[in-house]
């Protein structure tokens, strides 16, 4: 799929639900680094229709997401702001950033998503170190998470309603839920599996060890945890696949697809050997397809197999 500046990085992707009011089908939309919207025909792989910030034409865009309908479309980016538009008039019908006390993000946006379980809730991520929650009716954030670090499309929510999944871009703690009650932590999901939470090691060492001491004294295996054979995934993407009950997560470093069981954390599949990091990822509406876009300016689409039998005997 190539259109107008198709050499700028491709930041986010997202299959448009389809509905009665939209004559075409099978649209999937992406935004650019440069600030380039695009609708694709995934079908034949043409560009239906492209724009930019009519109100900023200079702001890069990172994200964007659909309500469940997809009425409106939400984009965000390098000034901070989340707009929603029309999808049918492709027109902007709100902006929002603060609210009272909360005063939004302090810094880009790389994550905007609706709420597929309550239709006024939107939740954002970026480098501020924080997720913003917004209320529609009240045109502003209502809540915020500090915590996270969002480079990427790695925010969603899950269908009990309570739970909100994100992932970001470092060496730890990468992927974690987050109780949207209290917003408060609820776990984390560990990249290489539950068997990678650190653990004791077995090995006695004097109490009256200093910090300096200690990590002189641990094993190699544990100092060299990331290094070229085991990078650090630096998430930019994680999405539920509420259908199979998978988390799926991708990044840098490893230049990784990976997929894990919700319920256990377990690894039931890797995309591996891609020649670029992948910036963004999104499931399709009516089957188990999923899309991908990396830097290398290509969206690869493929299709998910239910998956019965653990990593190892199942693909995709």
């Amino acid at each position: 799929m190539h259109g107008h500046s198709d050499d700028m990085p491709v930041c986010s992707l997202r299959w448009r639900p389809s509905n009665s009011g939209m004559k075409t089908a099978n649209v999937l939309v992406s935004c650019q680094a440069d600030g380039w919207l695009k609708h694709w025909h995934a079908t034949s792989g043409k560009c239906l229709h492209q724009m930019k910030c009519e109100d900023n034409p200079d702001n890069d865009l990172y994200t964007l997401d659909y309500n469940n309908d997809g009425t409106l479309l939400a984009t965000a980016g390098k000034d901070k702001y989340v707009r929603l538009y029309d999808e049918q008039t492709k027109s902007l019908v709100l902006k929002m950033k603060d609210s009272g006390e909360l005063c939004g993000h302090s810094n880009r946006i790389f994550c905007v998503k609706f709420d597929p379980f309550n239709p006024d809730r939107i939740a954002s991520g970026g480098w501020d170190n924080t997720i913003q929650i917004y209320d529609i009716r009240r045109k502003g954030p209502v809540a915020s998470i500090y915590g996270p670090h969002i480079c990427g499309e790695a925010i969603d929510f899950h269908s009990d309603g309570n739970t909100l999944l994100t992932g970001s871009y470092r060496q730890d703690n990468v992927l974690e839920l987050w109780d949207l009650r209290n917003h408060k932590k609820i776990r984390n999901i560990e990249w290489n599996g539950p068997l990678s939470e650190p653990a004791d090691s077995g090995l006695e060492g004097d109490a009256n060890e200093s910090e300096e001491e200690k990590k002189e004294n641990e094993p190699a295996e544990k100092v060299m945890q990331v290094n070229r054979e085991n990078p650090a995934p630096f998430i930019y993407s994680a999405v539920f696949n509420h259908e199979t009950g998978v988390v799926m997560a991708a990044g840098a470093g490893a230049n990784q697809v990976r997929l894990f069981d919700y319920e256990t954390g377990n690894i039931v599949c890797v995309i591996s050997d891609l020649p670029k990091a992948i910036l963004c990822m999104t499931k399709a509406n009516q089957s188990n397809d999923f899309a991908f876009g990396s830097v290398d300016s290509k969206i690869r689409i493929m299709t998910q197999r239910v998956l019965k039998e653990p990593f190892g005997d199942s693909s995709v």
